[in-house]
């Protein structure tokens, strides 16, 4: 899937739709996901990367980083424990 086929596919979610930042591309590799909120559409940044800004999130961040909704558990160990979780 290329850039613009990203986009159009994270587009299909609404801005404020519930999603799960993982700061890395690795998901299991580490503990850290942030349960947030979508703040905009998805776009393509200057140097055309699917690209998308979240609650509680600095900057935007990759679309392969965010995952739409969660299937894990609210209290589980891959959350990060210091975010102020959005949901």
């Amino acid at each position: 899937m290329d850039s613009k086929e990203s986009v159009d596919l994270f587009n299909k979610n609404c801005i404020g739709t519930k999603v799960v930042y993982w700061p890395t591309l690795l998901v299991s590799s580490h503990k850290n996901g942030k349960r947030t909120l979508t703040r905009s559409k998805a776009f393509l940044s200057e140097s055309g990367s699917p690209v998308v800004f979240l609650d509680g999130i600095s900057g935007y961040v990759h679309v392969g980083c965010v995952e739409i909704g969660s299937l894990m558990r609210e209290d589980s160990p891959c959350f990060d424990s210091e975010f102020e979780h959005k949901w």
